[in-house]
């Protein structure tokens, strides 16, 4: 991971705690967040807390100007879009992203080379002209990662 990360700094890889800018500035962003078993309320010690995709989708949706392609690659459980869009509708900006399932298959322990050599991508998302517009950006992305990857 550190030669990736070594190899891309300042070249096309940056990193930033200014989340509103980048939020302003990207057209595609990816949410990678933790996905932990509940240890509260319901469903405590069973159900996934999706606390912290919800708040990321949120964040996302408040801070853009213009529309967005949003990948949710967080392993969450069936029906967490359409929560997604329940949000998006009580924030009327429900027109302004497309939204991309592509849920990660890491392992701990080899979660770069997981990354690097995946046995399967899966792409969820709805029909529209956005969400074409977004496939086509994101297989394009999926083509550079891995270019860079296998260099």
């Amino acid at each position: 991971m550190e030669f990736i990360i070594n190899k891309h700094i300042n070249k096309n890889l940056f990193f930033t705690s200014d989340i509103n800018y980048v939020i302003k500035n990207s057209d595609i962003i990816f949410i990678c967040v933790n996905t932990p078993t509940k240890d509260f309320g319901i469903g405590c010690s069973k159900a996934t807390d999706l606390s912290f995709v919800e708040e990321c989708f949120t964040q996302i949706l408040n801070y853009s100007e213009n529309d967005k392609v949003i990948v949710q690659k967080s392993t969450v459980p069936v029906g967490t879009c359409e929560n997604l869009f329940k949000i998006s509708k009580k924030l009327n900006k429900e027109n302004n992203f497309c939204l991309i399932s592509s849920p990660e298959f890491l392992a701990e322990g080899s979660a770069v080379m997981d990354l690097i050599n995946p046995n399967r991508v899966l792409l969820g998302l709805a029909d529209g002209t956005i969400q074409k517009k977004s496939l086509f950006f994101f297989k394009s992305a999926l083509n550079v990662l891995y270019r860079i990857y296998l260099k």
